[in-house]
């Protein structure tokens, strides 16, 4: 039972029903303020709306006004106003496909055999224009992305992406889009080419586990990767284990390297990124869809690289590190970083493949947050039960042993897991 002191911020006009709460908990000071006003939403994701748009863009200041005041006053979040533009949002640009020539070409001819229209490809959230030498390109924006196939990008080193990547298929073909919706939106419900990348500056809805929004600005290195695996291979049975793979790559591309291992960057349970035990700074999620015997995997990742607002950042880690142990680490490059990834990914990947599943238990154990930590789980009727962690089984799943003695497993589908009061409690819809 919680005891809580509520107070209405705000009334709708006509009953004078409460449209914004704050309840302050009595014993423990924390607050939240509750609202049916949608703060959060910005205009631009209803452009295909033009009654909506024109609106909601009208009052745009008014909504940021009071998603300020709220978070200042009440939250004591200190709130600053960035504007990507005059307009206050990201523009939408042209996106660029980057690879060998051959490589780039054959994915198209395969794309065009499976249905699509010349070099148009639509699925149910983004039209996707090909664009040849000659070829017109669309307008961006949230539901259109023009790719030019010959064309380089201004704001991406490929030379520095490129000779720091020594993959033989992860990342060797890319669509680099310095501002989207979601990179998800280009590999879901498309199969492409296994271990094609899609690299992004920005994200207007980034996607992260369970829907959640996932913020995306400047300065975090955030990428999508398809993957195809086949449902009889030694992975394809195990195939949970996948989001534990890529993040664990994402952390030992900084551990595992020997300028950057002291770096105090850490595995939380199943897929955040936690910095100094206590940040956190990143996450994955992975989606599934079947094709016959064979997996198409669509993977999600972000990281603050070099962006340390709300928390921090890797660069910011390697700033302090420098100041405290008289060091001089080099700051690592947004392209440096996202190729280093992509071969620890593949190098973690062909280990599993081939079967060696205790070489990632062993690595992934010495990367984690929770040896042995005492926690609580809580079922959906609120009772809680104390418990040990001590490790995950056979498909990722987290083990513990309770009270009592006895080993249960802990799935990460409908459960939070909150590290700073060591509980684990069931999501409700």
């Amino acid at each position: 039972m919680h005891n809580l002191d509520v107070k209405v911020l705000g009334t709708e006009e006509t009953w004078n029903t409460p449209s914004l709460l704050l309840a302050n908990s009595v014993k423990s000071g924390g607050c939240a303020v509750f609202s049916q006003v949608h703060l959060e939403t910005s205009p631009s994701q209803f452009e295909m709306d033009e009654s909506k748009y024109n609106i909601l863009k009208q009052n745009e200041n008014v909504r940021l006004e009071i998603l300020a005041d709220l978070l200042r006053k009440h939250l004591d979040v200190s709130v600053q106003q960035i504007q990507s533009d005059k307009d206050g949002k990201c523009t939408y640009q042209e996106a660029y496909f980057l690879g060998r020539h051959e490589s780039k070409f054959e994915l198209l001819e395969k794309i065009k055999k499976s249905g699509a229209n010349s070099n148009i490809i639509t699925t149910p959230k983004l039209t996707m224009q090909f664009c040849d030498k000659g070829d017109k390109p669309k307008s961006a924006d949230t539901n259109v992305l023009p790719i030019l196939i010959h064309s380089c990008p201004d704001d991406f080193s490929t030379v520095d992406y490129f000779d720091n990547l020594k993959t033989n298929y992860i990342g060797r073909l890319v669509i680099y889009a310095p501002v989207i919706s979601t990179s998800m939106n280009i590999v879901s419900d498309l199969e492409l080419t296994d271990g094609i990348a899609v690299l992004v500056r920005q994200q207007t809805e980034g996607v992260g586990r369970s829907n959640n929004q996932w913020l995306s600005p400047m300065g975090c290195a955030m990428f999508s990767l398809q993957l195809h695996l086949s449902l009889d291979s030694q992975l394809g049975k195990r195939l949970p284990l996948v989001q534990h793979i890529i993040g664990l790559a994402m952390v030992n591309t900084l551990r595992g390297n020997p300028t950057y291992k002291d770096l105090d960057v850490r595995l939380k349970w199943p897929n955040d990124i936690y910095a100094n035990g206590t940040q956190k700074i990143g996450g994955l999620i992975v989606k599934t869809t079947l094709a016959g015997s064979k997996v198409m995997a669509n993977i999600g990742c972000g990281i603050n690289l070099n962006n340390e607002k709300p928390t921090t950042c890797i660069n910011s880690m390697i700033g302090d590190y420098n100041t405290t142990s008289r060091k001089n680490l080099p700051l690592l490059k947004y392209e440096e970083f996202i190729a280093l990834t992509f071969n620890e990914i593949e190098r973690l990947l062909e280990i599993v493949k081939s079967g060696d599943f205790d070489y990632f238990y062993e690595l992934y154990y010495e990367h984690w947050l929770h040896d042995l930590q005492k926690i609580n789980i809580c079922d959906k009727s609120g009772k809680q039960q104390g418990a040990i962690i001590i490790g995950i089984d056979d498909i990722g799943y987290l083990k513990v042993r309770t009270t009592e003695g006895v080993i249960e497993t802990v799935q990460p589908d409908g459960n939070s897991f909150d590290m700073l009061q060591g509980l684990i409690v069931p999501k409700f819809n």
